[in-house]
């Protein structure tokens, strides 16, 4: 195959992955801060960034938006720098709600659909597009440091 071609390929898919995350997240961030401002108390719903969830997620469209809309190949390639850290941390959100948070809550309506967005769909997404468009190695160190804002976190 022409090499033309297949770059072209790789880039379709990455714009798509790209489109997807930014509104997965866009969408179950908006439904969520929705979802929890009481009364229209927009404020009460923001203060739901100080979960993991919600601030794994931000990331994720914050990267997503940049390298969709950033036309500066020096701000693209700083976010390239980050998709590894970035899809740690959303696939840890992922994990952890599935295995120790999801059994003990019982959501319904919105909240289940903006749950499922946050931790089902968003997660295997940015993994996708980790696997398909990432093409650099990682140092041993980078996993370190990658490791440095979970653990502040807790």
């Amino acid at each position: 195959m022409d090499e033309r071609f297949l770059a072209m390929k790789y880039s379709r898919i990455e714009k798509v992955l790209l489109w997807m995350l930014l509104v997965s997240t866009f969408s179950g961030i908006t439904l969520n801060t929705i979802n929890h401002s009481d009364g229209g108390d927009i404020l009460k719903g923001l203060s739901d960034f100080k979960f993991f969830t919600l601030q794994s997620n931000a990331l994720v469209f914050l990267f997503a938006a940049g390298l969709l809309f950033a036309g500066k190949e020096s701000i693209t390639g700083k976010l390239r720098f980050v998709t590894g850290a970035i899809t740690s941390y959303i696939m840890l959100t992922g994990t952890v709600y599935l295995i120790i948070l999801e059994p003990i809550y019982e959501l319904y309506g919105s909240e289940r659909i903006a749950s499922s967005i946050l931790h089902y769909i968003t997660p295997p997404l940015m993994f996708l597009f980790w696997l398909t468009c990432e093409k650099r190695r990682y140092s041993y160190r980078e996993f370190i440091k990658w490791l440095s804002y979970p653990l502040v976190f807790m």
